[in-house]
C-alpha cells in the first residue's frame, strides 16, 4: 500500500512459550505493509483477540 497504515497483516505464533510451565499462548503481532514495521506484538490465551 502507499501510505503507513493503510493495511496491517496480522499472524499468530502458536508455540509451547513458557515451555510447560504455564499456560500455553499465541503470540499475535501486526506487521505495516509498506514499513515493515511491527506496531504491536501481545500474547493472547486464545489464537484471537475477540473479547468474550
Amino acid at each position: 500500500m502507499p501510505k503507513e497504515g493503510m493495511m496491517l497483516q496480522y499472524d499468530t505464533s502458536d508455540h509451547d512459550f513458557l515451555e510447560g510451565r504455564g499456560p500455553r499462548l499465541y503470540l499475535i503481532g501486526g506487521v505495516d505493509d509498506t514499513t515493515n514495521e511491527v506496531p504491536f506484538a501481545l500474547f493472547f490465551l486464545k489464537d484471537g483477540t475477540k473479547k468474550i
